[in-house]
């Protein structure tokens, strides 16, 4: 069993699988919140009706693929959009998990 199995598997484990859903979202915003997002175009924009923030590789895709928190949670995995753009992007992805991982590798 990989590493990145092992970690859903013990989110289930301890939490079950909606709860360790749940956990999932709060580690992966847990993440997300410490990166420094005025790095990002369009930062200084942000708001209800004009740009949110959008998690690449999607929060639930990376769930259901046992992708680690710290991982979708990454600048590299986050962008200012479009709040309409956003709001109908809904769970899909908008980059491969390959490309957020030689981002990774390149630092």
């Amino acid at each position: 069993m990989s590493a990145r199995e092992k970690t859903r598997e013990a989110f289930k484990e301890k939490y079950g699988k909606s709860e360790g859903r749940e956990l999932y979202v709060k580690e992966v915003m847990k993440y997300t919140n410490k990166q420094n997002l005025s790095l990002l175009e369009n930062f200084d924009k942000r708001g209800r009706f004009s740009y949110h923030l959008d998690h690449k590789y999607s929060i639930s895709e990376g769930w259901k693929n046992n992708i680690l928190p710290y991982i979708i949670g990454s600048i590299y995995n986050l962008e200012m959009l479009e709040w309409n753009k956003n709001i109908s992007k809904g769970a899909k992805c908008s980059t491969t998990l390959d490309e957020i991982i030689n981002k990774f590798e390149k630092e």
